[in-house]
């Protein structure tokens, strides 16, 4: 189903311009833009924007609503892109690793956290999740927005991956959008495609199984009602019982326990 329902996606929505240079170059130039956005406005898009600002204050009581509270908790996010939810981590108390292997993505990271004041409790480390090798061991292995770039067997790589990193009774986090969620399909219709693919939340279970973790559940993130509509019908839309359907949510975190 997940790869009839890609190839569907794939013909009917138009692939990003510059997806043909490659997932790296493509997100070295995304990360390259958000540094000339601060330049230009002299504030993080993820602050400025307010649809944004709400969305990841929401993501944030999302992985707090699994995890508990970040305080004390080392966590290593394994390609960490912009890094925002890293830092608020950081803010709230954790430990915080934040790993990617674009330099660029690091950068506006290291921007983002000087912005929010935490750049000191966070270290930065450029690295290709697949080649990471570490004898540290984590309370928290986490991503968004990751997996869903990868064939199963790469998508299963990187999950065996992070699951080295945590400790015995430790937690990986896999968060992953719904590309048939009205965000996603707002941005497919105004921006084009990417590389990612449809993935169900049955397909994740499978997915994190298969690399060996235990216990795996899913756990929905209900803030979705697309970003060309006022923030503030988000929010409330969000709390609201009679819309929190997973069939809507842009996104939703696999959880599972390394044993």
């Amino acid at each position: 189903m997940s790869r009839i329902l890609t190839r569907i996606i794939d013909f009917i929505f138009p692939h990003q311009k510059d997806i043909k240079l490659g997932d790296e170059r493509f997100w070295d130039l995304h990360w390259d833009k958000m540094n000339r956005y601060f330049k230009k406005h002299g504030e993080i898009f993820e602050i400025n924007d307010k649809w944004d600002f709400h969305c990841n204050d929401a993501l944030h009581e999302h992985y707090k609503s699994i995890i508990g509270s970040p305080k004390d908790l080392k966590i290593i996010e394994c390609g960490c892109g912009g890094g925002y939810e890293g830092s608020l981590m950081a803010r709230d108390g954790g430990n915080i690793v934040v790993m990617d292997y674009s330099s660029k993505a690091l950068d506006y990271a290291k921007l983002v956290s000087e912005r929010l004041k935490v750049k000191e409790k966070i270290k930065f480390i450029e690295a290709n999740l697949l080649d990471f090798k570490t004898n540290d061991k984590y309370n928290i292995a986490w991503n968004c927005g990751v997996i869903e770039h990868y064939d199963d067997k790469g998508a299963i790589a990187l999950i065996k991956s992070m699951m080295s990193m945590v400790e015995t009774g430790g937690q990986v986090l896999i968060t992953i959008p719904s590309l048939l969620s009205p965000q996603s399909l707002y941005w497919m219709i105004t921006e084009g495609k990417g590389s990612e693919r449809y993935i169900t939340r049955r397909k994740l279970i499978k997915l994190m199984e298969t690399a060996g973790l235990k216990n795996v559940k899913i756990e929905t993130f209900s803030y979705w009602l697309p970003s060309f509509l006022p923030h503030k019908w988000a929010i409330k839309l969000s709390k609201a019982k009679f819309f929190r359907t997973s069939a809507l949510s842009w996104l939703f975190t696999g959880v599972g326990t390394k044993i």
